[in-house]
Formats: structure tokens, C-alpha cells, sequence
């Protein structure tokens, strides 16, 4: 069967007209990739170098930041970092903007989609970014805390890992991001940081009130001023501290001993008659 001419005009119209049309919007598509490809590659070369003369790097190790950074896997250096992010998120809208170009009308939705994407989430990594940064402070703070009470466990490392999950749970959210399964996985880790926290506390304050009891209980025989030995100590006590007695040794030390050792150990206390020692308590 032979086709008329009229066909063969129709068929082929249908065949080269659409690709006639497409390849002006495929080079300029390619041009705009390429052009923009290098444009972001001379961008994050003149970020580098600003932020490399403005010593961010240095800030990071000044606040304790780099530490977190490397603690959580992304390294002790800001500048890669950062420079890195913006890179990436500037290669992503180059791409966009070419895929748009090409004019397929499948891909509008999700390019129009992806387009209003790209500053959440640049919001949200700043807001995480913030949030690590908190976290270090707070991990100090609260080391520091559990040092002067005497407190042992990893209380600073929960308490970090607890600012981090907030603040990656409000970044998620401004980007749109489900964050019911973060909300679940926060409420395990403040379950798990309280209750090491509570058990923490509980053995830590268990030797505090051993001292603080034995201080009331010797504090009746021992008083500043008197000649005292207890085990392979003695000396003039100087004076009783709340969980623990500072005595002067006779080389002119200052020892401080906690006063659990008074009630495990034998006491020699000045006779108050003066006729020699005192028995032992």
C-alpha cells in the first residue's frame, strides 16, 4: 500500500516540527548548565578564599565548634563545609533553571516543587548549623556542672546529642520534612538522658551526703586550732568545710580531708586535760 503525499507531509510535520522546536531549548539548556556550572565554580573559589582571610576555620576551633563538627562526622573544618553546602545548593538551581528551559511539561510540577525547596532548606541547614554550635557550649556547661558535683557520666554528651536532635527536629519542620519519626527518636533520648541523669545524680550525691553526715558528727570533738592525726595525717586543723576538714601539716601544707575518713579511720585528738592524748574514737 503506497501513501499519499498528503500523509507522508502530516506524518512528517508531526515527526520534525516538535524536534525543530526542541533543539533551540536543548542548547540553550546546555548553555545555561555549562555557563553555570563554571560561574559556581568561580563563586566557591572567591567564598574559600574570603572565608579563609576572614579565619573562619580559627573561629571554629575558638568556640569549640570544630570539636562538635568532628564529634558528629563532618570534620574539624568550617570553610569545606560551608562552602560545600552553598556549592551544592547553587549547582541544584543551576540545574533547575536548565531542566526549565526545556520547556518538558512532566517536569514542571516537580521543578516548581524544588524551586520552592531550596531556600527551606537552606534555612533549615543554617538553623541546624546553629544548633550544633549550641550544643558544644552546652556540652561544656554541663561537664562543668557534673565536675562540681561531682557527678560522673556522659551528662554533656547527652545534652548535646538532645540540642542537636531539637534543632534538626525545627530545621526539618521549616523544610516541610515529616518529623514524627525525630519526635520519636527525641523522646528516647530524653528518656534515656534522664534517666542517666537521675542515676548519675543518685550515686554522685550518695558520697556528697556521706561526707556532709560525717562533718555533723565529728563536728563536736574536732575544732579548728587543735593538733590532730588521723591515719598517716597530722596537723593543725585550720578549719571544717561542709564534706570535708582542711588541716596544716607540719610541713606547712594544706591537706584537705574528707570527713568520711575521720569515721572510718582512728582519730588521735588533744587530751583537754592535758594529760596526753586523747583515746582514739
Amino acid at each position: 500500500m503506497t501513501l499519499s503525499p498528503v500523509v507522508l507531509t502530516s506524518i512528517t510535520d508531526e515527526l520534525v516540527t516538535p524536534f525543530a522546536s526542541f533543539v533551540p531549548r536543548l542548547v540553550s539548556a546546555v548553555a545555561i548548565l555549562v555557563i553555570g556550572l563554571v560561574v559556581v565554580r568561580l563563586v566557591a573559589r572567591a567564598l574559600h578564599k574570603g572565608f579563609e582571610a576572614a579565619k573562619l576555620d580559627g573561629l571554629g576551633e575558638r568556640t569549640g565548634l570544630s570539636d562538635t563538627l568532628e564529634r558528629v562526622g563532618l570534620g574539624r573544618r568550617i570553610t569545606p563545609l560551608v562552602v560545600g553546602t552553598l556549592k551544592f545548593f547553587l549547582t541544584l538551581f543551576v540545574v533547575v533553571i536548565a531542566v526549565g528551559v526545556l520547556g518538558v511539561q512532566s517536569l514542571e510540577e516537580p521543578i516548581n516543587q524544588l524551586v520552592l525547596f531550596i531556600p527551606r532548606a537552606l534555612v533549615a541547614l543554617v538553623i541546624i548549623g546553629l544548633g550544633i554550635a549550641a550544643a558544644g557550649s552546652v556540652r561544656k556547661v554541663v561537664d562543668r556542672l557534673g565536675d562540681q558535683l561531682g557527678i560522673k557520666g556522659p551528662l554533656g554528651t547527652l545534652a548535646e546529642v538532645v540540642v542537636i536532635a531539637v534543632f534538626v527536629i525545627v530545621g526539618a519542620s521549616l523544610a516541610g520534612i515529616p518529623t514524627s519519626i525525630f519526635l520519636l527518636l527525641l523522646a528516647v533520648l530524653l528518656g534515656g538522658a534522664a534517666l542517666t541523669a537521675a542515676l548519675a545524680f543518685g550515686f554522685g550525691s550518695r558520697d556528697v551526703a556521706r561526707q556532709i553526715t560525717s562533718g555533723r558528727y565529728i563536728g563536736d570533738d574536732i575544732t579548728a586550732g587543735q593538733t590532730i592525726s588521723v591515719g598517716d595525717i597530722t596537723g593543725e586543723v585550720v578549719r571544717m568545710e561542709t564534706t570535708a576538714t582542711i588541716i596544716r601539716a607540719a610541713d606547712g601544707r594544706l591537706l584537705r580531708v574528707p570527713n568520711s575518713r575521720f569515721m572510718d579511720e582512728v582519730v588521735t585528738l588533744p587530751d583537754a586535760s592535758g594529760g596526753g592524748p586523747e583515746s582514739p574514737y
